[in-house]
């Protein structure tokens, strides 16, 4: 019996659907305040910073990532 391959989880991408945008910010703030009950993969992805819970801070970081903000493109405009 050959066994299903896991999902490529990609950090940021919420609702799975391949890009990283502000509605993956949107899911992720509404699991961080326990309005929605994330999948284990929507869990896995939205846990951007890797501590085990999802966070304001991961909503935040992910909103970053789907405007161009990240701590990447920030150290390289100065």
């Amino acid at each position: 019996m050959i066994a299903d391959p896991q999902p490529q989880i990609t950090v940021g991408d919420a609702n799975g659907d391949g890009s990283v945008t502000a509605e993956d910010a949107r899911l992720t703030l509404r699991a961080a305040v326990r309005l929605d009950s994330p999948s284990d993969y929507a869990r896995l992805a939205m846990d951007v910073d890797s501590d085990g819970s999802i966070t304001a801070g991961d909503a935040r970081e992910i909103l970053r990532t789907a405007v161009g903000l990240t701590d990447k493109n920030r150290a390289n405009s100065k």
